[in-house]
């Protein structure tokens, strides 16, 4: 079934395979895989030491996701996702951070959204497939590729930091 109340959060030092989804404010930890046939819902933390696999989608802006091998998906949407290995998506990312330390494959499997990466950042080590990058609405979308995902993380921590050593100066 789910991971909600009636089982609470699981840490296991192996693989969890989750019949249901991971519903809201829960965690899974593994050091193994981790398989969910449902989806990952808005607040809920996923550490997967090797594969993460969701038949359904990631979603939610408090959604944290770090995965040490591949991830699987059908679609990401305003969720955090970190993983070292290579991202495959069925469907779309929006309005997503993504770190990616291999490929991102964004797949065409139908629909008005299918192929899309809209909005956040998109930082990928290897390279991205996807059909449509970006919105012609506005909507800011980054996108690093070529990058390993930690040195963009330290980018973007020292441009923040400047950020506020302006401001403060500024001020004075």
């Amino acid at each position: 079934g789910d991971v909600d109340y009636s089982c609470g959060n699981i840490d296991f030092p192996g693989d969890v395979y989750i019949e249901g989804s991971v519903q809201s404010d829960f965690s899974v930890q593994a050091h193994g895989s981790i398989a969910v046939r449902g989806q990952i819902e808005n607040g809920a933390f996923i550490k997967a030491a090797a594969d993460l696999i969701v038949g359904g989608g990631i979603t939610g802006n408090d959604t944290r996701i770090t995965c040490g091998g591949k991830t699987q998906t059908c679609y990401i949407h305003s969720a955090t996702l970190h993983c070292q290995g290579p991202l495959e998506v069925g469907s779309y990312i929006i309005k997503a951070d993504i770190r990616c330390g291999a490929t991102i494959v964004v797949h065409t499997r139908g629909g008005s959204r299918s192929g899309l990466v809209v909005g956040g950042r998109t930082v990928a080590a290897d390279g991205l497939e996807a059909r449509f990058v970006g919105s012609a609405n506005g909507t800011f979308t980054e996108l690093s590729l070529g990058v390993d995902p930690a040195i963009a993380d330290k980018l973007l921590q020292c441009r923040k930091q400047q950020e506020n050593c302006k401001r403060q100066r500024e001020r004075y």
